[in-house]
Formats: structure tokens, sequence, C-alpha cells
């Protein structure tokens, strides 16, 4: 496999461990909201959350949670790059 096709594989490798561990820290930046909704009010909040959600506030939920990848690679440090990329 070429040097390219290997970046475009690991990259899109970590697109995927950024939305896996977005889940879980979108559940912890809203935690006080969610647990005062019932099941209906608490799923039409989860398919539309609101507009001005905050990219560093997410973030940093985001980087609360504890995950090992499968290569062994602590999270945070996939975690560092796309907070750089995608919050600019």
């Amino acid at each position: 496999m070429h040097a390219s096709a290997n970046r475009h594989i690991r990259h899109q490798l970590c697109l995927i461990k950024l939305v896996i561990a977005s889940c879980p820290g979108i559940l912890r930046m809203y935690e006080d909201i969610l647990l005062r909704l019932d099941f209906i009010h608490l799923a039409q909040f989860l398919t539309r959350l609101p507009d001005n959600v905050s990219c560093l506030k997410l973030f940093d939920c985001i980087s609360q949670i504890r995950m090992v990848t499968s290569d062994k690679q602590p999270f945070s440090q996939v975690f560092v790059s796309f907070r750089e990329q995608l919050c600019r």
C-alpha cells in the first residue's frame, strides 16, 4: 500500500474514533438537562441538539472520556489533533 493510502486510512480511523467518543461527550455535556427530561423529550433533544453548541466545551467534555483504542493508543492522543483542526 502506498504511503498516501496509509495516511488516508489512519485519518479515517481517527475520524471514526472521534465520532465514537463524541456520543458520550455529548451526553456528559448535557447531562444536567438530560436527567430532567422524560424519554420522549430526551429523544427529541438528542435528535436536534442546540444550534449554539460550544465547540470548545464539547471537546472539553469529549476529552474527559477515558478510552483506549484497539491499537492501545490513548484516545487523548487522537483527540488533540482533531480539536485543533475543528475548533478554528
